[in-house]
């Protein structure tokens, strides 16, 4: 995986998948994994607690716009993460980017 993560410029986590694979408590530990291995843009996505957004010299945690009442999460993270990508390759910065998804 460590190869992996060297290769990869942005990540779109979930906090809930990570702790179990990563055995971390909290968003922050989990963005710092990544951004050992050189990651250079980190979305853990937090649920309902909005994104914890981690770069390589700051860290945000942006609120959640909008609440929502699921009925299946699956497949949940692609519209974010299109969202993102399009704000990124748009210009806009990282903050912008997770509040636009």
């Amino acid at each position: 995986m460590e190869v992996f993560l060297r290769l990869t410029d942005i990540a779109f986590l979930t906090l809930e998948d990570n702790m179990q694979i990563l055995c971390v408590e909290d968003a922050t530990a989990c963005a710092e994994y990544y951004l050992h291995f050189g990651v250079g843009e980190v979305d853990v996505k937090m649920g309902k607690n909005g994104c914890l957004l981690a770069l390589p010299n700051q860290v945000d945690t942006i609120e959640t716009a909008m609440q929502a009442n699921p009925v299946d999460t699956t497949g949940a993270g692609n519209p974010f993460n299109a969202a993102y990508l399009a704000a990124r390759a748009n210009d806009q910065s990282p903050t912008r980017g997770v509040e636009a998804a």
